[in-house]
């Protein structure tokens, strides 16, 4: 069955995404074929938490997983998720799936204190960097400092600060000083 081409380009791309020895390259095919495929039934989904990070660094920081919460009005009903996904890969619950080797978790509404634009890395929507920094920072240091996870919020950090991605300073530190952070 070929809708438009897509349904071709989908099976081509998870075809690749298989064979796909970086694990980077491989989680933004994933999310990529998973994107489309729940914007053809109107719903937004937002690569968030590791995998986040994972898009921003260009794989400097590589996540076990694809994290997807949904923006938007439509919030895709379990019976929609089985549809949409049914093709791609194979159901490990409700809302884990393996598509293409790559374990894809769908988390729900998606949550942000920030107020700049989600970005892009081709198909894939991001959830804003300065929440995504906000975020790391403080899994990093509650309850208690973690050395592992400060690192992976010092390379998202050098990230925004060398320009490699759209990064508002005035905005980070609202979002990190708003009562959601602290």
């Amino acid at each position: 069955h070929v809708e438009g081409g897509r349904c071709d380009s989908h099976a081509k791309r998870l075809q690749r995404s298989r064979a796909e020895a970086d694990k980077n390259r491989r989680n933004r095919l994933v999310a990529g074929v998973g994107s489309e495929r729940f914007r053809a039934i109107a719903g937004e989904p937002v690569a968030v938490g590791g995998s986040a990070v994972e898009f921003y660094t260009d794989g400097a920081y590589v996540s076990a997983d694809v994290d997807v919460c949904f923006d938007g009005a439509k919030l895709p009903t379990p019976r929609e998720r089985e549809t949409v996904l049914a093709a791609a890969g194979q159901s490990v619950s409700i809302r884990s799936w393996n598509i293409a080797g790559v374990m894809v978790d769908l988390l729900g509404r998606l949550e942000t204190s920030a107020r700049s634009p989600l970005q892009t890395g081709g198909e894939v929507s991001i959830i804003q960097i300065e929440d995504l920094i906000a975020e790391r920072l403080l899994v990093a240091t509650v309850p208690q400092f973690n050395a592992e996870r400060w690192q992976v919020a010092k390379i998202l950090l050098a990230t925004g600060w060398k320009n490699l991605v759209a990064l508002d300073r005035a905005e980070l530190k609202r979002v990190a000083n708003s009562p959601d952070y602290r």
